[in-house]
This record gives C-alpha cells, structure tokens and sequence, in this order.
C-alpha cells in the first residue's frame, strides 16, 4: 500500500473481494451506515466512485472507467455541483482552463470562462462563453468520449445533510470499506491551501474508521508522489476526438490562449 492510505489496482481488486465475503465486516459496516450510503451505493453490490464538483471525460475519467473493469465494479461518476467555483482548486480550475493539444503538437490552455465573473459562485451558475452552462458544457463531451453512458449522479444533497465535513466524512469513506472503491487523492503538499482538510478531516475519519473496523477505507491515487496533476497535463486533457472539438470551439469563440507553462 503507498503512503498507508492508498491501495495500487491490484491489491484494491484482492482487498475489495476479501471485504465483502466478510459477512462479519459487512453487517457492521450496513450497520454503521444505516440510512448514509451514497445515493447509487447498495447493499448488494459493489461499486467505484469518481468524486468531483462537475465530471468530464478526460484522460482521469477514462482511466478511472476502464480500472473499474479491471476491479470488475460498476462505476459511479459522482458531482457535488453546490461547490462553489474557485481557482485555488486545481481540479475546479481545469473545467474552465482547459489544456490542450495544439495544432503544432504543443500543449496550450484555453480560458473557456470569465474567472473574475463567476469566482464564489457556484457551478450551476457558471456559463461558458458561448452561454452554455458550464456543467451542460462537460457532460456534453461524454457524446463524443470512448465512455458516453456512464451513470453521473449529483451527490451535493447527501454531503449537504450531514452537517460539516468532520461529522459526515467517517460516513462517507465507510461506503469504501468494503462496498466500494474510492478513486481520490488527498493533498498532502505542504504549500496548498487543501492540505488542512487532509489533515482535520480525512485522516481522523480514516484513522476513526480503522479503529472502528481494523481495515480503513479503500482509496485509489490517481498519481505517483513524484507526478501530480499540476505538473502533469496528461490527466486534465482529452482524447482526440474531444481535444480537436475543444480547439475548434476555442478558436470559434476567441477564447484566451497561452503555452502550458
């Protein structure tokens, strides 16, 4: 296991199936959540979840789909759209700063919204520059990805009914001990912002959990220690179909184009 939280795809396969023939673990688990399973996480079977504000089918997505059929789970691409929109979260940044193959083979990024206008507001109220609504805007590219009919569910209700994070997190990473899979990655860089909420929420929930249960919850990392998605801009981009719609939407609506840094 990598930095004592994250399982590699193939001891997340082997943990998950010795979970759940775990009848013991598993009543205690359903016991313990009651009535605070993830809206699509059942009782009867596994699942994968993919958790961001809004969902879009970059190379992170596909390869979230295709390790759910490595660990032969359902995928679940999970949004919190009542997020409000900031560009101090790099995931959130990505949606409107889009990275892309250029015609000359070089990576660029395209502004595709007016951060200063919508920065504080939430995604429903985030256009693009033609007008469209930045969550319509992504969920339409899933038409044109390998992956076009994967279930997307809006989850803001179920983390907005719990009350503050530190209350509902050990709720929330309990669905991934042993009825599902958890693909996340929690700040650990001392220089950002997101490194509290690893430090006072996640890891006294995951920490609560074990004790609680003798195993914490199964966690995915998307990335290496040494490749993060801000140095990377394999994870934010596009396969080709979706990356030369993007250009040619770019270049249709003037947006702002700058050499990926």
């Amino acid at each position: 296991m990598k930095d004592n939280i994250y399982y590699t795809l193939d001891e997340a396969a082997k943990e998950i199936k010795k979970r759940w023939s775990d009848k013991i673990l598993k009543r205690k688990v359903e016991e313990f959540l009651s009535n605070k399973f993830i809206p699509g996480f059942f009782m009867d079977k596994q699942r994968a979840i993919y958790p961001k504000s809004v969902v879009s089918p970059n190379n992170a997505c596909d390869f979230f789909i295709l390790s759910t059929k490595h660990l032969g789970l359902e995928p679940l691409l999970a949004e919190y759209t009542d997020d409000l929109f900031t560009g101090l979260s790099e995931d959130k940044f990505l949606l409107t700063r889009l990275r892309l193959l250029w015609h000359d083979g070089t990576y660029k990024t395209a502004d595709i919204v007016d951060y200063k206008k919508y920065h504080g507001k939430q995604f429903p109220e985030v256009r693009v520059v033609s007008g469209e609504k930045l969550i319509d805007f992504h969920h339409n590219l899933f038409k044109l990805s390998q992956y076009p009919n994967n279930e997307i569910k809006d989850i803001s209700t179920y983390f907005k009914s719990y009350g503050k994070p530190k209350d509902f997190y050990p709720y929330y990473l309990a669905n991934f001990i042993c009825h599902g899979v958890l693909f996340e990655k929690f700040e650990t860089n001392p220089k950002s912002r997101e490194l509290k909420f690893t430090r006072e929420v996640v890891m006294p929930s995951i920490n609560f959990l074990k004790e609680k249960f003798g195993v914490g919850p199964i966690i995915v990392n998307f990335y290496s220690n040494d490749s993060t998605g801000d140095e990377n801009p394999f994870w934010g981009c596009y396969n080709k179909s979706i990356n030369n719609f993007l250009v040619n939407y770019v270049e249709k609506n003037n947006c702002l184009v700058k050499k990926f840094k």
